[in-house]
């Protein structure tokens, strides 16, 4: 989900296409962080209803477009290395 914080969308899903997305924590993030688990459990919970919700074909809202990134800047030239002696 580009341009978007996992922190603010994670246990929704939206449709962008024909493809429903359904955010969420990666699971290794509660091996680091245990504070976690329990965020990634109730995720884990809602999977069953929003299979349901899909095959039923119930509404999932669209993804927002994402406004349009700046230009990329190019890397600067990198210097020539340094010797020790």
């Amino acid at each position: 989900l580009p341009g978007k914080i996992i922190s603010q969308v994670r246990g929704k899903a939206y449709r962008a296409g024909g493809t429903v997305y359904f955010a969420m924590y990666h699971p290794a993030a509660a091996l680091y962080q245990g504070s976690l688990k329990q965020t990634l459990l109730q995720d884990m919970e809602k999977l069953p209803l929003l299979l349901k919700q899909i095959k039923d074909g119930n509404h999932i809202p669209a993804l927002e477009p994402v406004p349009d990134a700046p230009p990329a800047q190019s890397a600067p030239e990198p210097s020539a290395q340094k010797t020790l002696f």
